[in-house]
């Protein structure tokens, strides 16, 4: 997912008379402070919003490089689903030899189980045939054939956080006050920059 902060040209021309590279000073200058409050503001948005570390989210938010003739300002927000222990502490409840869910942070996910069923790591996984099974809350793909040769414990799926809608309702809601950001930089930033090229 991308989130551009797209500025008309129509905000800036009448100061563009005579001071072009004023203009592209400030501008690329108000990027670069807006992005950056951006990056801060999303974070913490999302990490409100699913009441998560702001950390599960900082690896997830960049700025594409701006170049000193960028007309606009790119967010990358990359929204993959992203595991369960970036919610916080991830541990199984139940009795002993019988797991009822598994907490993962301020998050509790019935039925599933932390266990390697793949490789090496541990994960959170639920059976597929669970009546706690839900694609929306598990979107990942059941994996293993074992269902098909009479084995109840397979297919499984992967426990991650979905999180794209979030993050579009975040940006999109967010949107006009970026916009706002931008011109109060531009604004400072111009008058910065003209100061300087009329010493």
């Amino acid at each position: 997912m991308e989130l551009q902060v797209e500025i008309s040209e129509k905000d800036i021309v009448p100061m563009l008379i005579g001071v072009e590279s004023t203009v592209v000073r400030a501008r690329v200058s108000a990027f670069r402070k807006t992005g950056s409050r951006i990056q801060t503001s999303v974070r913490r948005g999302l990490a409100a919003r699913f009441q998560a570390p702001q950390k599960a989210f900082a690896s997830r938010i960049r700025i594409k490089k701006l170049e000193k003739d960028s007309q606009e300002l790119v967010v990358w927000i990359g929204t993959k689903p992203f595991s369960l222990f970036r919610l916080g502490k991830v541990q199984a409840y139940g009795t002993p030899g019988r797991s009822g869910g598994v907490d993962a942070g301020r998050y509790r996910y019935e039925g599933a189980f932390l266990k390697k069923v793949f490789g090496h790591r541990e994960n959170v996984w639920i059976r597929a045939r669970s009546k706690y099974f839900n694609p929306e809350i598990f979107p990942g793909k059941p994996v293993g054939k074992g269902a098909s040769m009479g084995d109840k414990r397979f297919p499984v799926v992967k426990a991650t956080v979905s999180w794209r809608r979030k993050a579009e309702d975040l940006a999109n809601a967010e949107l006009p006050q970026y916009r706002a950001w931008f011109k109060q930089y531009f604004a400072h930033d111009f008058q910065y920059f003209s100061s300087l090229a009329a010493k």
